[in-house]
């Protein structure tokens, strides 16, 4: 069932379709990522209205997924068009490739809970894509 669920998120993610998206989650989901935590699917439509406004994605997919029972971890890559603001960064209209891992549980068929983690160091280079930072010594190429 979990993997079902999985493989329609990953096409409602690829579609860049945030009904499709909220339809996979619960009336009373929790998501929390390092700025935020929402509860219902107001709020999870917010968020995903501010996260297709800043980026388009062009392809995702799984890398990893250890499940255990109904919660599920899960790595990410995807890759974007960096189209609107996003943490304060102004949209470049450049590809961005990067990662993210993703704690779900699932209740009833659907996500109730969802914590998205995003490495500080991925933010550094969309940055950097925008041009506000330059690039450090100490970061390896092409990072």
């Amino acid at each position: 069932m979990t993997d079902v669920l999985l493989e329609q998120l990953v096409h409602a993610m690829a579609a860049n379709d945030a009904a499709a998206v909220a339809a996979l989650y619960t009336d009373d989901c929790v998501i929390a990522d390092p700025v935020m935590e929402i509860a219902g699917k107001d709020g999870l439509l917010e968020a995903l209205r501010v996260f297709f406004g800043a980026f388009h994605l062009t392809s995702i997919a799984i890398d990893q997924v250890i499940q255990d029972g109904d919660r599920l971890a899960v790595r990410w890559s995807w890759s974007v068009i960096h189209q609107g603001d996003y943490l304060g960064v102004p949209a470049t209209d450049k590809e961005f490739h990067t990662w993210n891992v993703m704690l779900l549980e699932v209740r009833d068929g659907r996500f109730s809970r969802d914590t998205s983690v995003w490495d500080a160091g991925e933010l550094r280079r969309l940055e950097q894509l925008a041009g506000m930072h330059p690039a450090s010594a100490d970061q390896p190429p092409g990072a």
